[in-house]
């Protein structure tokens, strides 16, 4: 849970990570590659979780992968975590012919009955799409949101972190195919 609005959480110690880890952060810090202080908005680079050969942090990002796979807890649930459904289905031959406004509604109601914590539906913006990726040809973007366990969050750099984040991105996955594939199931392709 988290804090009160306006409360921080407050820790009793700092993390330092061991020198092992220090050697492996690149020169550039994360702020620097996403454009902390530059004075125009663009797109965002690729820093963490993504194919390390795009990123500054890729040996890092390994060592953290070669770290994790030496907990069986936190192995079995990258490897064998529930993501739902392997592959998408097929879009509908046919559009649904009701309004988008009930369309919104059902959507809502339907991430929300299936492990989302939170769902919104906007204009899509191409500045979201990290760089290096291809540009989204979809006109809206469904958000969806899980809750993490700060309780959980708060004993990093410990497993019970790892396991938390470990399952909620699984949870993340899991949602985003389950509502993807009810949407496919309404309406056909452009």
């Amino acid at each position: 849970m988290p804090p009160p609005k306006g409360k921080s959480r407050k820790r009793t110690h700092l993390y330092e990570a061991p020198e092992e880890l220090r050697r492996l952060f690149p020169a550039v810090s994360g702020n620097a590659i996403n454009g902390l202080d530059e004075p125009e908005v663009r797109r965002p680079s690729p820093i963490y979780w993504h194919r390390t050969s795009m990123e500054a942090h890729g040996d890092l990002q390994d060592w953290m992968v070669e770290n994790f796979n030496q907990h069986p807890e936190l192995e079995n649930i990258y490897r064998k975590g529930d993501r739902g459904p392997r592959h998408l289905d097929p879009v509908a031959p046919r559009a649904t012919q009701e309004s988008a406004s009930d369309l919104t509604q059902q959507l809502k109601a339907f991430a929300l009955s299936h492990e989302a914590d939170l769902v919104g539906i906007t204009p899509y913006q191409q500045i979201w799409t990290f760089e290096g990726y291809p540009e989204v040809q979809e006109q809206w973007v469904v958000m969806l949101g899980v809750v993490m366990d700060h309780a959980h969050l708060d004993t990093a750099p410990g497993v019970p972190s790892a396991q938390e984040v470990a399952d909620k991105y699984n949870l993340g996955v899991r949602v985003a195919a389950t509502v993807s594939n009810w949407i496919h199931s309404l309406v056909s392709g452009h």
